[in-house]
């Protein structure tokens, strides 16, 4: 709201909006000092969040404290882990898959390259149905 339109409402409404800006700029202080003193890890998410400190979302990044993520969506557990040279594995980044509930067990779960440098890993109902991609 401009600097004139705001002159013309009364008072009250006026007092009203500087609470609620202060209230916004302090709510977007707190998270980004939150994100900021974050511990880095491998694990992250970065998202696209509307905080109102400018037009449309603001990139932000949210560290996970955590040895190994996993994703569980539509019957598949995807796992990830990162990897030391230990004698069993090499260094680098271990990802594994399995339906949900059959533990080590494939139970026809694969991997199906979409594009450069990315795979796809169908939901159970998807390859019985025969739509791998």
């Amino acid at each position: 709201m401009a600097n004139e339109d705001l002159a013309k409402l009364p008072k009250w409404a006026q007092e009203k909006i500087a609470v609620l800006e202060r209230e916004r700029k302090t709510a977007i202080d707190a998270l980004n000092e939150a994100l900021d003193s974050q511990t880095e890890s491998p694990f992250y998410i970065d998202d696209w969040v509307s905080t109102g400190e400018k037009v449309g979302p603001s990139f932000k990044t949210r560290y996970v404290q955590a040895y190994k993520m996993c994703v569980k969506w539509m019957g598949v557990v995807l796992t990830i882990l990162p990897c030391k040279n230990d004698g069993q594995r090499r260094d680098g980044i271990e990802i594994k898959w399995e339906a949900i509930g059959h533990r080590d067990v494939c139970q026809g779960i694969g991997a199906v390259p979409t594009a450069f440098n990315t795979i796809c890993i169908p939901a159970q109902s998807a390859l019985a149905a025969g739509k791998e991609s």
